[in-house]
């Protein structure tokens, strides 16, 4: 009888504070939740997302440095008490004092077998439900926003990924792309797929014993694969047990693979899935992918890697003849440093195609790298031909053999669809000899629209 009413008050507990604004301490005091623990990583990214770190005493992972790759809210985590659920000591979480429990949803029918000092404790617990669409991934947004009573950031939230999902609407892909990924555990991939509509060869799979025979036979054009046992410094995390270690090399390595045409053209990607908010940023990653795929395969590549771009060097600000400049160099050794590192810039860029109408984005590749035997001496940064800035192309002072790239979305102008043809500039500015006026050296580089 003391579970039956435990477990009922933990309920209804819950279902005060989802629907309420905050939850009633006393009779004069309001409080919101303070002291969270929260397991399941996509419960936990949303949960960042609305409350302060400070808010949170325990999550469903230890701390690893550099350990992007496995949630962009690791870093927020950094001091918190962590460990999977399966190996999570409930007493050090009761000790801890939460307030609230935040556990998967398939944890919900077996809570008192798994955890049962936590659930004779009478914490309040919100089960979330692992998501299997995008409205999956709203429904839990606004289930944590009310179980934290933070609605109004959850709406806002909700709205962020909503306006990030416009974008891809009107994406152009081809839908004859086979794309396959190369996991265990394909639920968080569908979502991706399902929601740009293209070709996923797992998508009705949840689990999937991979099969490289059978993998050869569909021929994959695209093999993506997920990174997230290793750091970004290159080392494994202490939790890669819990995960297949799957890496490029193991399948571009593997002999049953080697003609597909997703090994042949070099098509191997990883992808770090999110089944959070954060999915929009897969999706923006595959739809960019799949843009340029024709692009990588079909076009005019050169060996070098350059893609059927042409360059032109000029200084940018006196003249955009040759010869001047190579005159006015002999006179100024800031622009003879310039002109020398430019000759050792090497650039491609990719353009998706184009339907034929003003205004109509294209996304863009451009990848940047300095051949030169020593690292750059001055800023370099991508503009368009009016000398603007490209937002997002970050001024950088390449290492010798270093690469850079920028992708985004760049909208077309009548201008651009009349010669045929979309050019940037790739700057590289220093200071003079007065110490004050900036000097500059540019590449105008360009590649032919695609329709």
């Amino acid at each position: 009888m003391k579970k039956a009413l435990t477990r009922m008050v933990v309920f209804l507990i819950v279902i005060a504070c989802v629907w309420t604004v905050t939850v009633a301490d006393s009779a004069d005091n309001t409080n919101v939740y303070s002291r969270i623990v929260v397991f399941p990583l996509y419960a936990e990214e949303i949960l960042l997302s609305l409350v302060s770190p400070d808010r949170i005493i325990y999550v469903g992972h230890a701390f690893f440095d550099n350990a992007d790759s496995y949630s962009p809210t690791m870093s927020l985590t950094k001091g918190i008490h962590g460990a999977m659920w399966q190996n999570t000591d409930e007493e050090e979480i009761i000790s801890l004092h939460p307030d609230l429990i935040i556990l998967p949803g398939e944890l919900a029918n077996d809570y008192e077998e798994i955890f049962p000092e936590l659930y004779d404790s009478g914490i309040p617990v919100v089960f979330v439900p692992y998501p299997e669409n995008i409205n999956d991934i709203r429904n839990n947004i606004t289930i944590i926003g009310q179980a934290v009573c933070e609605t109004e950031k959850a709406d806002q939230l909700i709205r962020h990924m909503n306006d990030a999902l416009k974008k891809y609407e009107t994406v152009e892909i081809d839908s004859s792309i086979k794309i396959l990924y190369y996991d265990h555990w394909q639920e968080a991939f569908s979502i991706v797929t399902q929601t740009l509509d293209v070709q996923n060869l797992y998508e009705t799979e949840d689990y999937v014993e991979l099969n490289d025979d059978e993998i050869a036979a569909w021929d994959p054009d695209i093999i993506m694969y997920n990174p997230a046992c290793v750091d970004t410094d290159g080392t494994l995390l202490g939790f890669s047990d819990q995960y297949s270690l799957i890496n490029e090399n193991e399948i571009i390595s593997n002999p049953a693979l080697a003609n597909t045409s997703a090994v042949k053209n070099e098509q191997v990607y990883p992808i770090c899935l999110h089944e959070s908010h954060f999915v929009t940023d897969n999706i923006r990653d595959l739809a960019i992918l799949l843009q340029h795929y024709d692009m990588a395969i079909n076009k005019e590549d050169e060996k070098n890697g350059t893609v059927n771009t042409s360059q032109e060097r000029a200084v940018s600000g006196s003249t955009s003849d040759q010869n001047e400049f190579e005159s006015l160099s002999q006179e100024n050794t800031v622009l003879k440093s310039i002109q020398d590192q430019l000759h050792n810039i090497k650039i491609s860029m990719g353009l998706s195609s184009l339907q034929k109408s003003i205004n109509s984005t294209v996304y863009v590749l451009i990848t940047v790298t300095n051949t030169g035997n020593n690292a750059l001496t001055y800023p370099i940064y991508v503009a368009d031909e009016q000398m603007m800035p490209i937002e997002g192309f970050d001024q950088t002072v390449l290492a010798a053999g270093e690469t850079y790239q920028w992708e985004g979305m760049w909208t077309v102008t009548q201008e651009q669809i009349d010669i045929g043809r979309i050019a940037f500039l790739l700057v590289m500015e220093g200071i003079g000899k007065d110490g004050t006026t900036p000097e500059k050296g540019a590449i105008r580089f360009s590649k032919s629209i695609l329709y």
